[in-house]
């Protein structure tokens, strides 16, 4: 799956809080079965959430907040077909990763 491909939650329990999930692994190992993806929560679900470690992004016409420092690793079959792209977020999101491992 493609970096920053945007899917269905992959815990179908959970779609309610975490609609979709967002591929932030790149494919620089070939062959790899795993991604490291991030939840999106609503954006009206979550007032006050967004900045720079909570980037906001548009699927289907609405917000989500992209909660990065909820990272997990998942199988790559666990991935449903893809719903965006969002690697026109791709400075944000890779902000957000920064910040969290490096503190800037």
């Amino acid at each position: 799956m493609p970096q920053f491909d945007a899917f269905p939650f992959p815990v179908p329990d959970l779609r309610r809080s975490f609609p979709f999930a967002v591929n932030l692994r790149s494919d620089v190992i070939p062959g790899d079965d795993r991604l490291v993806i991030a939840p999106l929560a609503p954006r009206r679900a979550m007032p006050g959430v967004a900045g720079r470690l909570a980037p906001v992004v548009r699927i289907e016409g609405e917000e989500y907040v992209v909660i990065i420092d909820r990272l997990v690793s998942i199988p790559a079959r666990a991935a449903q077909r893809p719903v965006a792209n969002l690697a026109t977020h791709r400075e944000a999101l890779i902000g957000a990763i920064d910040l969290l491992f490096s503190g800037f």
